[in-house]
């Protein structure tokens, strides 16, 4: 299976310990898509390794100590930066306080 042409484009950068979420199958793998991983390596040429909370159909170990199945060699135009929503009440207005 052939890979994108990634050579002309601007891609997002992303650091060692980036939550990222899979925006696209890359390598022909549909189980990126959706899911929430981190990325573990930076490769270069724009190539992570990205340990993905769920099992990756065919994932691997990445070679750096992934949960085997969990990793994904992945090019940076199949993630996106992930911000995990938090559970938190919105604050309260001033005549809302209770005294």
């Amino acid at each position: 299976m052939r890979r994108k042409d990634t050579s002309s484009k601007e891609y997002p950068v992303f650091r060692e310990g980036d939550r990222v979420i899979g925006t696209d199958a890359f390598d022909g793998n549909e189980d990126v898509v959706g899911n929430i991983g981190t990325v573990c390596l930076v490769e270069g040429d724009n190539m992570y390794s990205v340990e993905f909370d769920k099992r990756i159909n065919g994932g691997h170990n990445c070679g750096c100590g992934i949960a085997d199945g969990y990793g994904w060699h992945i090019h940076a135009n199949s993630l996106a930066p992930y911000q995990e929503e938090l559970d938190v009440a919105p604050p309260m207005a001033y005549d809302e306080v209770m005294i």
